[in-house]
């Protein structure tokens, strides 16, 4: 895996080769040495972990792209569709049971 033009694997292996060389370390350091690369390999490679190659959901995802659907306001939750019926629907509705000259005198 590469880090800003970095190999982090490659860095990893030759620190453990030196670590392994090297005869002048204590016992303690080494295995401090050697705890500290399997924490710093574990934490590569859950760097490149997602959604697609591990149990994360997809909502976990760091750097994804937010979805741009539009969201509600206020102003928003009181307007509604228009109602809209089938084509070809013929239409029924009340008639008044009083023309409308007549109520208005």
């Amino acid at each position: 895996m590469k880090i800003e033009n970095i190999n982090i694997t490659d860095s990893i292996k030759a620190a453990k080769k030196q670590v392994d060389e090297d005869t002048s370390l204590s016992p303690s350091m080494r295995k401090t040495i050697e705890l500290l690369i399997l924490i710093i390999n574990l934490l590569v490679n859950k760097i490149g972990l997602n959604s697609t190659n591990s149990s994360i959901p997809p909502s976990q995802d760091p750097n994804r792209d937010k979805d741009k659907k539009k969201r509600r306001t206020r102003k928003d939750k009181g307007k509604k569709r228009k109602p809209v019926t089938q084509k070809g629907h013929d239409g029924s509705t009340l008639t008044s049971s009083h023309p409308r000259s007549d109520w208005l005198n």
